[in-house]
């Protein structure tokens, strides 16, 4: 309820979400990690959403050109195992993660075998993956802009009619 106040209160009109449960994950893994990949940029102050959108998706174009210099994938390597560590860092945050292996692999001691995944990763790799999943085509954008949602007059809501009323035109 309070989520839904919030997105109300501040134009957000439609959420989606996916119940989990551990037989769905291990059938639909694969598309659901497929599904998690995101990304968020903000517009500076004055900047529309639509020409931020648009730099975006020029540098995203230009980055799905090659592969990553090996300067990048160290980068990323190393930016992924700070991540990765800090984690697993606190003993809740630990247990949480090896349920969640267990939850979408059945195996709870996964840990090592994620890491490798990425430590090892090649700049090809990276970008025959990125050129096989990533896809404006295929991207949903969603802008949410600040500000109070206007409110139509209440009369509007009184002239459509409900699902179950009878209608008064003939058949």
């Amino acid at each position: 309820e309070p989520l839904m106040a919030w997105c109300e209160s501040n134009g957000v009109d439609y959420l989606f979400g996916l119940a989990r449960n551990a037989r769905l994950c291990r059938i639909i893994g694969a598309e659901l990690h497929q599904a998690e990949l995101q990304f968020e940029a903000t517009a500076a102050p004055g900047q529309s959403v639509d020409a931020l959108y648009a730099a975006l998706a020029q540098a995203f174009s230009k980055a799905l050109e090659a592969p990553p210099s090996a300067d990048e994938l160290e980068r990323a390597t190393s930016a992924y195992k700070k991540q990765f560590y800090g984690r697993i860092e606190a003993v809740q945050s630990r247990a949480s993660t090896l349920a969640a292996y267990y939850q979408h692999t059945g195996r709870a001691d996964y840990l090592g075998d994620d890491l490798a995944r990425y430590v090892g990763a090649t700049a090809q790799g990276v970008h025959d993956a990125a050129r096989r999943y990533l896809s404006l085509k295929e991207a949903v954008r969603l802008d949410i802009v600040p500000g109070k949602k206007e409110q139509g007059p209440p009369e509007a809501a009184a002239k459509v009619p409900a699902a179950n009323a009878p209608s008064s035109s003939p058949p």
